[in-house]
């Protein structure tokens, strides 16, 4: 019996062993292919499955040793273009107790032999326009086999850009080797610097082709010329808040409905000395114009600034203002700044920049937007009772439940307040409300508090209605003054009408210059009429007395 017993006793600590033992397997690794030129790596510890330390147990092996190399768990294969062909490789990862194996195919696929031109880019940003530049680009070849013949020509599709071919390094190029191509170019005085948008860019000017025994591969030439207008500073006024920006800046802290004043300061960079015609400097840059977008989301601002013409190395500056709305989301919104202009061989400058404006609004906010007083004015004849018109929006983030308006003015014993009632976030309300001022408030400017409330005593936001109350008793003595004069006046001597006239007539004595031209309403005008009438008369009996004698 005792015999069973260490039988047994022996096999449970054999099962109990095996059951303790780390479990190592290296899993299936799937077959491989590429081109010849190409890498393969592979990371032997990415497909182990190991219950232990894989990093502090572990080793690898892979054989055959080449082609390829085994660093660690990681192994890698650079082609090279005479690999072709199928590789069958092991790999073993290995403990103290135990190893486990996979093998796997790797195939190196043969290339033809291929031509590959890198970027050719005559100047840069700091290019004078009016000179000779020169650059070098490489032609390569990608395939496994040798390519012969190699010559290189150059086509200019702008003809002031002169492009020639300097010089070629080598005529024949082996497999995964290349040569070097100088090649020069004149940049042209009317080469721009930047696209419409403001932004750099290169301009293509003309095209190299590559001849060779196996193929003829061609590519573009571009050329790059120095910019001479920039952004010299630039400044936001946010409700009269300074924040000065620049390129990829973001401004924070902006709340929805402000004012925007953008203030830019642009410079022409053109030296003032020289000759634009001849040589590019001392160029006056025209029609520049800067253009401000934001269209991105609930925002559509497009504001133009025009500077007109700048001459060489001076500067301007001058801004433009916009609203955002007050309804807009909290969010970050991309503001483009694009600033263009044309020198006088017309070469396009500029910059273009971007900044985020990032939208915050408060958690609790209730904005009173517009006030309408009805009467619009206190007036002597009107009456003191007037009605005023609120209109408030909730631009905040939260839905409030209990908004209060309430007017105020102390002075003129002015108290009044709405009922709490709901306003979503982004909703807008209309309410009225009615006051008295008193009759005997003396002549002056008051002003009335407009309050906005939210959870009933919570104060959000305060703004000032003015109030004139004029001088009543002033107007009064002003109306009680001489009256306007009518326009048809008679003169009266009150010496021979003592009696009081009537309305429309005026005491005192004539004007000399109003007399002197009234010939016809004077008594000499009125003799003047008799005689004239007694001598036609006369005149008439003279006549037919002497007919009748006759």
């Amino acid at each position: 019996m005792k015999k069973y017993l260490a039988i047994i006793m022996m096999m449970l600590m054999v099962l109990s062993v095996a059951a303790t033992a780390p479990v190592l397997d290296l899993n299936s690794i799937d077959p491989t292919s590429v081109n010849e030129g190409e890498s393969v790596v592979i990371d032997l510890e990415d497909y182990v499955t190991y219950n232990g330390d894989k990093s502090a147990d572990l080793t690898y092996e892979v054989s055959p040793s080449s082609p390829g190399t085994l660093v660690g768990s990681v192994w890698t294969f650079d082609t090279e273009f005479d690999d072709s062909g199928s590789y069958d490789m092991t790999f073993k990862a290995i403990n103290d107790t135990d190893e486990s194996a996979d093998t796997v195919t790797i195939d190196v696929v043969d290339v033809p032999a291929s031509l590959e031109v890198s970027t050719i880019l005559i100047g840069d940003e700091s290019q004078p326009r009016g000179e000779e530049a020169t650059t070098t680009f490489t032609i390569k070849n990608t395939g496994g086999d040798a390519i012969t013949g190699v010559s290189v020509s150059a086509t200019s599709s702008d003809a002031d850009a002169e492009l020639v071919i300097v010089s070629v390094s080598g005529s024949s190029i082996a497999p995964g080797a290349e040569v070097t191509v100088n090649i020069k170019g004149f940049i042209p005085l009317d080469l721009d610097a930047v696209n419409s948008n403001g932004e750099k860019v290169s301009i293509k000017v003309g095209t190299i082709t590559v001849s060779s025994s196996v193929s003829d591969k061609t590519a573009d030439v571009d050329m790059e010329a120095e910019n001479n207008l920039v952004i010299k500073d630039m400044d936001l006024f946010i409700d009269g808040d300074k924040e000065g920006i620049d390129n990829e800046d973001e401004v924070t802290d902006i709340k929805p409905g402000v004012e925007i004043e953008a203030v830019v300061e642009i410079d022409n960079r053109f030296d003032d000395t020289g000759d634009c015609d001849t040589d590019g400097t001392d160029c006056e840059i025209e029609d520049i114009e800067v253009t401000i977008i934001i269209d991105d989301g609930d925002l559509d601002i497009d504001e133009d600034i025009d500077f007109g013409d700048l001459k060489a190395d001076d500067d301007d500056s001058d801004s433009v203002t916009f609203d955002l709305d007050d309804d807009i989301d909290e969010d970050t919104y991309k503001m483009e700044i694009s600033l263009t202009g044309d020198d006088e061989n017309g070469a396009r400058h500029g910059e273009y920049w971007e900044v985020t404006l990032d939208v915050e609004k408060e958690r609790d906010e209730i904005t009173i937007y517009d006030m309408t007083l009805n009467p619009s004015t206190v007036s002597c004849n009107n009456g003191n009772e007037f009605s005023l018109r609120i209109d408030a929006e909730n631009t905040g983030r939260d839905d409030q439940k209990k908004v209060v308006l309430t007017i105020r003015s102390s002075k003129l014993d002015i108290f009044d307040k709405t009922l709490p009632f709901k306003l979503d976030e982004n909703d807008d309300i209309t309410k009225t409300l009615d006051f008295e001022v008193p009759k005997d408030t003396n002549p002056g400017t008051y002003y009335v508090e407009v309050t906005s409330y939210y959870d009933i005593d919570e104060e959000s936001e305060i703004e000032l209605l003015q109030i004139v109350v004029p001088d009543c008793d002033a107007i009064e003595e002003e109306e009680e003054e001489e009256p306007e004069e009518d326009d048809n006046i008679v003169y009266v001597d009150p010496d021979e009408f003592p009696e009081v006239p009537g309305e429309g007539v005026i005491i005192g004595q004539p004007d000399e210059e109003a007399s002197k031209g009234d010939v016809f309403s004077s008594e000499t005008y009125i003799v003047l009429l008799v005689v004239g009438i007694l001598i036609v008369l006369l005149l008439i009996a003279i006549l037919m007395s002497s007919l009748m004698k006759k």
